[in-house]
């Protein structure tokens, strides 16, 4: 007779809630001498990484020329300036969400990966020093994560607001509120541009002088 795998008192198998277990607290591959855990779930850094190479960037290059198109013959959107607006808006966070992925992926490093570095080996003051520093930098990580996730679903939202905007149905005398508020829907697209521009100016220029 083949023996029936054991349960726990709620009916569970036990032996797959021992493995779910242990996968959660798998150390991050290449540092399992360091104790840190793997990142839940494991396939986030991979993930953000795409994030912020992949997808972050061809949405907003998508938005740009959807911002171009408006721009050329704004008669033919009954709403031109809010959906300026918002795909400018969508723009800056996406553009923020590849920013954060980069800074993510700068935290994100194995022992494996550091150990080519030193010969292939490292001595016990190096791992104890470089122990403290991946613990950091795993939580920084998390952090920078974090805020690539939202500001790329910030912009997804955006992004898809904008495009209703762009559908909506052309009149031939528009007189809804939104219509009348074009032209100042149009400067908030403009002055948002040029502080995203300064803010990326600012981000480049402080980073810069943090890595000196």
């Amino acid at each position: 007779m083949s023996e029936q795998p054991s349960q726990d008192g709620n009916g569970n198998d036990a032996a797959g809630a021992t493995a779910d277990a242990t996968i959660q607290a798998r150390p991050l591959e290449g540092s399992k001498p360091w104790g840190a855990t793997a990142p839940v779930p494991l396939g986030s850094g991979p993930a953000i990484q795409a994030v912020g190479e992949v997808a972050a960037p061809l949405l907003a290059g998508f938005s740009i020329a959807l911002i171009g198109v408006i721009a050329q013959n704004p008669g033919s959107f009954r709403w031109a300036g809010l959906s300026l607006l918002l795909l400018t808006l969508a723009v800056g966070m996406l553009l923020l969400s590849v920013q954060s992925g980069f800074h993510a992926r700068q935290m994100y490093w194995t022992r494996d990966e550091l150990l080519p570095w030193f010969a292939g080996s490292l001595n016990e003051t190096s791992e104890k020093a470089f122990s403290g520093m991946h613990t950091t930098h795993l939580q920084l990580w998390k952090k920078w994560v974090d805020r690539t996730r939202r500001s790329y679903n910030s912009g997804i939202i955006l992004l898809m607001l904008g495009v209703a905007a762009t559908l909506a149905p052309p009149t031939a005398q528009a007189s809804d509120l939104i219509s009348a508020a074009d032209p100042l829907f149009r400067w908030s697209a403009v002055v948002v541009a040029a502080l995203l521009a300064v803010a990326e100016f600012i981000w480049w220029w402080a980073t810069g002088k943090e890595g000196k």
